[in-house]
């Protein structure tokens, strides 16, 4: 690869050092003797990496609930959770649970027993079509695509799609941040080796999560 040098001319040079010299001496106005010494100064215009605020957990539309759901893996410890909590649109809790996951051999897995083991509680608890959100968009395929139907995780999904006939579910794609609750709940089913349901609450260890969820956004 042949690379073409360009080269400023002598007044361009002088140009550019001048410029260069002028600013350094305005800035040492501004700087400590350290910084001076150092040669380390902050740079003109530099912007501030602004942080986007974290997504609020979505709640369903009136008519239908929300089923959040997260799997929970850990390779090095052989153990594996899977956390669902169903939601009315008011935020009001149906069931809340953990479950520990046994013979799990990844998060894909768990994410997948996750999504089976909640619509199956909702179909048991409830009588409305179900809004299931999870981060795991390979997961939430195990619902439409036929892609995973001959996988290792083939009867899970099988079973899935067996749930869709018996009543109304549609996959959504949600962020980290908008499943803390059933986060918390796929890591205590892994991490206390516990399988829960509470039903119309959520235990105390998530309470606050959930109430959080339910205050409203404001927009400044």
């Amino acid at each position: 690869m042949n690379y073409r040098m360009v080269k400023k001319s002598p007044a361009e040079t002088s140009k550019t050092f001048l410029c260069s010299y002028l600013s350094s001496i305005r800035n040492a106005a501004n700087l400590t003797t350290e910084q001076i010494i150092r040669g380390k100064s902050p740079l003109e215009g530099a912007l501030h990496p602004v942080v986007p605020p974290d997504t609020p957990w979505q709640p369903p539309p009136p008519g239908w609930l929300a089923l959040s759901v997260d799997g929970s893996y850990s390779a090095e410890e052989g153990s594996a959770g899977a956390g669902m909590i169903l939601r009315e649109n008011l935020g009001s809790v149906i069931f809340s649970s953990c479950q520990l996951l046994f013979y799990c051999n990844n998060v894909l897995e768990a994410e997948i027993q996750a999504i089976k083991s909640g619509m199956s509680m909702a179909i048991e608890w409830s009588n409305l079509p179900v809004l299931v959100q999870s981060d795991s968009m390979v997961a939430l395929s195990s619902m439409t695509d036929a892609s995973l139907d001959k996988s290792a995780n083939g009867q899970l999904v099988r079973d899935i799609k067996n749930y869709m006939l018996q009543r109304e579910f549609k996959p959504v794609k949600i962020v980290r941040s908008q499943k803390m609750v059933s986060h918390c709940l796929a890591n205590y089913a892994r991490t206390a080796h516990s399988t829960v349901c509470w039903l119309q609450r959520p235990p105390p260890f998530i309470h606050n999560l959930v109430l959080a969820d339910c205050k409203p956004v404001t927009l400044e």
